[in-house]
């Protein structure tokens, strides 16, 4: 009786190797398939809000630049416009990710004076 080894002939070695990837594949997608789906994540809707927070400090657009360049890098921040004539920024934000006080503390960060805002829900 002749017996071929694996390891004598690559192709029976490789179609080996191949076979066992997708039985380990086969397992995983069949275990991750079953249960009553109770580990299912619920993705929430975002609460859009825009605010319009003053801003004292800023003096040209090199400045309103800078405040929206750093706001708009915090997680739930949609859009954000500083002007610097009406020493105001509209931001638009998910209320469920960052909060008011998150927002203008961020703006301080960057050297201007940002206070509490009138918040309008769309």
């Amino acid at each position: 009786m002749i017996m071929i080894s694996n390891r004598s002939c690559p192709l029976l070695y490789s179609r080996n190797i191949l076979l066992a990837f997708f039985m380990v594949l086969f397992i995983f997608f069949v275990v991750s398939s079953c249960g009553d789906g109770s580990q299912k994540t619920i993705k929430s809707e975002p609460i859009i809000t825009e605010a319009s927070i003053p801003v004292q400090g800023m003096t040209c657009g090199s400045c309103e630049h800078h405040i929206e360049t750093e706001v708009i890098r915090k997680d739930g921040v949609f859009e954000i416009k500083a002007d610097h004539e009406k020493a105001m920024a509209v931001v638009k934000y998910d209320s469920s990710k960052i909060s008011l006080d998150e927002l203008v503390a961020a703006i301080n960060a960057t050297g201007y004076k940002a206070s509490l805002p009138v918040i309008s829900n769309q």
